[in-house]
């Protein structure tokens, strides 16, 4: 019987990451987790921090009481005392996780100790045709204003880009909207990047992954573990991202950690059947697991499965090619890096992620709680819960991806 590392040192997977739609290349790749916790500040909510940005330890996140309440920052953390709004809005830490405060850009703001009633980022200017399609886009659940679209007004909550790309009328008003005209379709229409984060929160997160591109101290990583389910012994692969930034390449958020996963079923004699791949959220179909049997699956030296990853969203893809994820274009070409067997960069040690404390006790996100444009708190604009804390995902992963039971 093969040992488990050989089985997943045999099926690691090689990931083929991609460009956007100018071109722009993936900022961020898979990293420790030890390494990336180490970089972080462990916040409680409510309270403030339990670990100082860049002492955070595994034994931290084992011993914290109530971890649930707790969260890491990995960029956000870093950002103190006071700062020029170059776009208008910044983030900053506040008991309830962290706020976006505005200003007119070039005056200044402390990022710390703000409370009270939360304050957020303008919401979009649209015109009242482009806000009855946004609303009906959003089943009606927020109120948007009904506003002349003004380029020059817009432009300055959020940089240079905006203004550039509104030249001919009502096209941008943010990293990620297109809004050419009223009369478009929704089809048509790529909509405001709802869950888009000022530039400075990921300005700051290239910064601090930089020493992380030496590859040759730091190279990528994944995180395995070994488990059963529906007749099938499963391997899983977990890739840690520092930052999602999909927004910045024309998708529909931002946020702070990024925990991927691909799955590699075995049969009872140990030969490969099926693959799931995560891709956003699971929410049906179209947005849920990519599945495939094994004869389907493209592979390097037979073994290998290959990767295809959304430019900054990090989602997997078995197939090449632009992947729509509801008005949005997910873009996963294969154009740009290459991971593992057979590329010019090959995989570091991986890391085991079975019985390890950490990943079974900390129950807080593995990134900042960031609050949107639109004023919520939304699921997909704060940090990810770790491999442990996924429920079936991690438990029950063919059950979770929909794989038929095996003889």
């Amino acid at each position: 019987m093969t040992s488990p590392r050989e089985l997943i040192r045999k099926y690691e997977p090689v990931l083929r990451f991609s460009t956007d739609g100018e071109g722009e290349p993936e900022l961020f790749f898979p990293m420790a987790a030890r390494d990336y916790v180490h970089t972080c500040g462990l916040r409680r909510r409510f309270v403030g921090w339990e670990k100082e940005p860049g002492s955070t330890l595994f034994a931290d996140l084992i011993t914290v009481s109530q971890p649930e309440e707790c969260y890491l920052v990995f960029a956000a953390g870093d950002l103190g005392g006071e700062i020029a709004l170059e776009s208008g809005a910044v983030l900053q830490m506040a008991d309830h996780g962290l706020e976006l405060a505005q200003a007119p850009p070039g005056d200044k703001i402390a990022l710390e100790g703000m409370r009270g009633e939360r304050q957020i980022m303008p919401r979009m200017l649209l015109d009242s045709g482009q806000a009855a399609q946004l609303e009906q886009a959003l089943d009606g659940e927020t109120e948007i204003d009904r506003q002349p679209l003004i380029p020059e007004e817009v432009s300055g909550w959020f940089g240079d880009k905006a203004e550039k790309t509104m030249q001919g009328g009502l096209e941008t008003a943010a990293p990620g909207i297109a809004l050419e005209s009223a009369a478009l379709d929704l089809e048509w229409m790529q909509f405001p990047a709802l869950a888009a984060l000022p530039a400075v929160i990921r300005a700051r997160a290239i910064e601090k992954y930089e020493p992380f591109r030496d590859w040759t101290r730091f190279p990528p990583v994944y995180h395995f573990h070994v488990s059963h389910d529906r007749g099938y012994k499963v391997l899983q692969y977990w890739f840690l991202y520092p930052y999602n930034d999909w927004a910045s390449h024309g998708g529909h958020n931002d946020h702070e950690g990024d925990w991927e996963v691909i799955y590699v079923f075995l049969d009872q004699h140990e030969q490969p059947r099926h693959v799931a791949y995560s891709r956003h959220v699971a929410v049906g179909p179209l947005y849920g697991p990519s599945t495939a049997v094994w004869a389907d699956v493209e592979t390097v030296e037979g073994t290998h499965p290959v990767v295809y990853v959304g430019c900054g969203s990090h989602a997997s893809y078995i197939t090449k090619g632009k992947h729509r994820f509801f008005l949005y274009i997910d873009r996963a070409k294969g154009d740009g890096i290459a991971i593992g067997p057979g590329t010019d960069q090959v995989w570091g040690e991986p890391v085991s992620l079975s019985y390890r404390p950490w990943n079974k006790r900390f129950s807080g996100p593995w990134g900042a709680l960031m609050t949107s444009w639109l004023g919520k708190v939304l699921p997909n604009t704060e940090g990810p819960t770790g491999p442990g804390q996924k429920g079936d995902k991690w438990s029950r992963p063919a059950t979770w991806a929909g794989i038929p039971a095996g003889s």
